[in-house]
């Protein structure tokens, strides 16, 4: 009995045992699905390395791609918490989640994010666990790729009307899983204006678009013109690809004219050609054409001359006379399908090939110039043509007068000074005539003599030269009234292409042009003597400055010893004069005057442009001996195109003509080596050449040359 008891207690205990163990498996099976199905949830459950993200974790973790497959599980296909796109929870938190930058696991992250609103971006960051950089947010793609068209036959040029064309479309998905696939393409393809048809629409189905049959049944066709056709891709996600659209170039194509040419040669290159005969050229022209249709060929050449149809036919030969004259040839060739094409052969036949002129005188040409010696000179003209043009006659027309001769005579005739015209044509026995060939010459005076001397006159002399040659010639004046420094020579000879006028200031002992002033007569500086473009007053700053060609005066003397006489005129530097009593002045230079002498700063004077300096004249406070007024005769600086420098006097100053010389100016001439020019406004250029242009050749200064007063003279010369 008791242990039927004890029996029945313990099988108690043993199916309460069972009974909670029972209970307890089942519980934990359905908690551990539930934590399982909740793994992936944000911010909800952690369980061990499973685990996204949590709200412990760095905001930036790395996930793998197990991670990544089970959240897609979870969240974007069906499951017991909710379906597809639309779970339970909320995810609009979901901004960022760090990616290991090589991206092992790509392909799965992008397949997790298929859609148009991918609930996952990637950021790069650096290798370190959670540290993000500032990186770019990666976009990821999930749109299919554009499609290829693929025509049969092939599309990219023209094809015949009426083709069969069948279409294949080929797109591909850039990431998925293995489920995701192109599964669609949409059709649209509008018909060209001559086609008339409206736009068609289709859908095809299948990983490639094959388009081979319109709905209704009939084939896709084409007519003349360009349609278009255009494709879209979907995948099986319905992401869709951007449309590409592809041209379908239909309708008959033009003939091609390869050559056209004068069987004989007589044309080359669209050029002229000379008649076989008096009455014109026999000519045969060919052209060479090819259908570009297939089973075309050439059916018809028209031939068009000068805008004329002339010749209409199967034919691809023209053969005919033609007269002299120019021509447009047409040819227009029409294929036997359809089309056309034509081009046109410019060409001109001589009348009778220009005849020549040949002139008794060799040296007539075209625009030439022929110089003689007397008012006329006589010419003979004759022409010539080949013997084939049977030239019977040349007509002259020789400054309006017409003149007849007849082969082989030529026309003999005076041409007097001037510009003649002189044209002739040739005629053929059949009386076509020629082109005309024309030539004009110009007869003038090979020489006319010019010489002409120039002398002070306390002016200027004005001379307007003719085109020529012509040898400048100018002396500087001596000093001290004919007793001081020798003045200077310059010449060189001029060119000018045009008529030309000439301003000659020569100078006088007594100081005109440039000499320098002092008590006495002697004591004087010599004026220059030059030949400038500008006239005005001797000392006219820009009539200065136009000088081409300039000899320097003498400086004056210091009284009437010989010691102190004046320093001569220079090449292109002036001498210092002699020194006696007080101090000599020295020479003018090509940029600058001469040197006074001061002793006793009385009034003695450096040398300018074009000016010699004065002497020293005045010394208040002393009478000379003889009972006369008292001052000195120191001599003064000579004229040029820089004046020499003043002298001083000695102290007292009585009257005892024993004082120091002035300084002889320098000379220029333009384009003399060692010259230094100045341009239009008085700056010197550091070049010989005047600022005019015009330069001397030949050129030459003498320095201390002239003992007498200044002159001029200018020469023509051949």
């Amino acid at each position: 009995m008791e242990d039927s008891g004890y029996n029945s207690l313990m099988l108690g205990v043993y199916v309460f045992i069972f009974l909670i163990a029972t209970s307890l498996t089942v519980y934990l099976f359905s908690t551990t699905v539930t934590v399982a199905d909740k793994a992936f949830e944000y911010g909800k459950v952690t369980t061990g390395d499973s685990v996204i993200e949590t709200t412990s974790a760095p905001k930036y973790s790395i996930i793998t791609g197990a991670e990544l497959l089970t959240y897609y599980y979870n969240y974007k296909s069906p499951d017991k918490y909710g379906t597809a796109n639309t779970p339970n929870y909320d995810f609009s938190n979901i901004n960022d989640v760090g990616i290991d930058i090589n991206r092992s696991y790509a392909l799965i992250y992008e397949s997790a994010n298929t859609g148009s609103n991918p609930v996952i971006t990637v950021r790069d960051i650096t290798p370190e666990v959670g540290t993000p950089t500032s990186g770019e947010i990666i976009p990821i793609n999930n749109q299919p790729s554009d499609p290829t068209i693929i025509t049969y036959p092939n599309t990219d040029s023209r094809v015949m009307p009426n083709t069969v064309v069948e279409m294949e479309a080929h797109s591909y998905v850039n990431v998925s899983f293995a489920t995701n696939v192109i599964v669609k393409y949409y059709w649209r393809i509008d018909y060209s204006p001559e086609d008339g048809r409206p736009d068609f629409t289709a859908t095809t189905t299948g990983q490639k678009g094959e388009l081979t049959e319109l709905a209704y049944g009939n084939v896709l066709k084409f007519v003349d013109g360009t349609s278009r056709v255009y494709v879209t891709s979907e995948d099986a996600f319905g992401n869709k690809s951007n449309t590409i659209s592809k041209e379908i170039k239909v309708g008959y194509n033009d003939p091609v004219i390869n050559y056209v040419k004068e069987m004989d040669n007589k044309v080359i290159n669209y050029g002229a050609v000379d008649m076989d005969s008096p009455t014109g050229a026999s000519l045969r022209f060919i052209t060479d054409a090819t259908s570009k249709n297939p089973g075309g060929f050439i059916q018809k050449y028209d031939w068009t001359l000068n805008g004329t149809l002339v010749q209409s036919g199967a034919s691809e030969r023209l053969i005919r006379n033609f007269a002299p004259g120019s021509y447009s040839l047409t040819i227009k060739v029409y294929d036997s399908i359809k089309g056309t094409a034509e081009t046109t052969f410019a060409f001109t036949v001589n009348k009778i090939p220009t005849p020549t002129i040949i002139c008794s005188n060799t040296a007539i040409t075209t625009n030439r110039t022929l110089a003689i010696t007397d008012s006329t000179v006589n010419l003979t003209f004759n022409s010539s043509t080949e013997a084939k043009y049977d030239v019977v006659r040349y007509v002259w027309n020789v400054d309006g007068t017409v003149y007849n001769a007849y082969v082989p005579n030529g026309i003999n005739l005076n041409y007097g000074i001037g510009t003649h015209t002189v044209s002739v044509y040739a005629v053929n026995s059949a009386g076509l005539t020629s082109d005309t060939r024309t030539l004009t010459f110009t007869i003038t005076q090979d020489f006319v003599p010019f010489e002409q001397e120039y002398y002070s006159n306390g002016s200027y002399h004005t001379v307007t030269l003719p085109a020529g040659k012509y040898v400048f010639e100018t002396w500087g004046a001596r000093g001290g009234n004919g007793a001081g420094g020798y003045g200077g020579y310059s010449t060189g000879q001029l060119n000018i292409s045009s008529s030309t006028t000439f301003y000659i200031y020569v100078g006088s002992s007594a100081g005109y042009n440039g000499g320098g002033s002092s008590r006495l007569a002697y004591s004087f500086g010599g004026g220059a003597t030059d030949i400038r473009l500008n006239n005005g007053a001797w000392n006219d700053t820009m009539s200065l400055r136009s000088r081409i060609i300039v000899a320097g005066g003498g400086g004056g003397n210091g009284g009437n010893n010989l010691s102190g006489v004046g320093g001569s005129a220079g090449g292109l530097n002036g001498y210092t004069g002699g020194q006696v009593c007080g101090r000599p002045g020295t020479g003018g230079t090509q940029n600058s005057g001469g040197i006074a002498g001061r002793l006793y700063a009385y009034g003695a004077t450096n040398g300018s442009f074009g000016l010699g300096g004065n002497g020293e004249s005045v010394q208040p406070g002393y009478s000379g001996s003889s009972g006369g007024s008292s001052g000195s005769t120191a001599g003064a600086g000579g004229g040029g195109y820089y004046g020499g420098g003043g002298a001083s006097c000695d102290y007292p100053a009585w009257n005892d003509l024993d004082d120091s010389g002035g300084g002889g100016g320098s000379s220029f001439i333009s384009g003399y080596p060692g010259c230094d020019a100045v341009n239009a406004s008085g700056i010197h250029t550091g070049q010989a050449s005047h600022y005019s242009g015009l330069t001397f050749i030949n050129a030459s200064m003498t320095a201390g040359y002239n003992s007498g007063e200044g002159k001029a003279k200018i020469t023509r010369v051949r």
